[in-house]
C-alpha cells in the first residue's frame, strides 16, 4: 500500500484483485487532520455573596391584609393588620423562624413581627 499526501493512494496487485490484470488504483479520501486547539483551564465562577443579614431600614409591604404578629413565626399572636399593599415600614431587625413561600425570615417593625416573603425593600438610588 502507498500513502501520499493528504489523501490516500493505494495499489491492489494481481493476487489481492482476482480477475484483474494489473494494478488498479483507487483513491480514498479523509477529512484533514483537526488541529489540537491549545489546553484550556476552566474556571469556576465566584460563588455570589450572601445576602446581608440581618437587614434594616425603610420598606414596603407586597400584600393586602398583612399580619402582623408579636414575635417572629406564626405560634405568635397577631397583634395587628396591615390593610394595604405597599404600606411603608421600617426594618428594626430579622430574625429566622417558620418558612412562609421558601422565605425564613421574619421582620421585626413598628408594632411587631411580619413575614419577609411579603417585604420589599426600598432601594437607594
Amino acid at each position: 500500500m502507498l500513502i501520499r499526501g493528504p489523501s490516500w493512494y493505494a495499489t491492489c496487485n494481481e493476487r489481492e484483485a482476482t480477475g484483474l490484470s494489473g494494478d488498479v488504483p483507487f483513491t480514498v479520501s479523509f477529512p484533514a487532520p483537526v488541529k489540537e486547539s491549545a489546553p484550556f483551564t476552566v474556571t469556576p465562577a465566584p460563588a455570589p455573596a450572601p445576602p446581608k443579614f440581618p437587614k434594616t431600614g425603610k420598606a414596603r409591604t407586597t400584600e393586602k391584609l398583612l399580619r402582623v404578629r408579636s414575635g417572629p413565626g406564626l405560634k405568635f399572636p397577631v397583634v395587628d393588620v396591615l390593610a394595604a399593599s405597599g404600606t411603608a415600614l421600617n426594618v428594626k431587625s430579622q430574625a429566622h423562624a417558620d418558612t412562609i413561600n421558601g422565605n425564613d425570615v421574619w421582620d421585626q417593625v413598628n408594632g411587631g413581627w411580619v413575614s419577609d416573603a411579603y417585604v420589599v425593600f426600598d432601594t437607594v438610588p
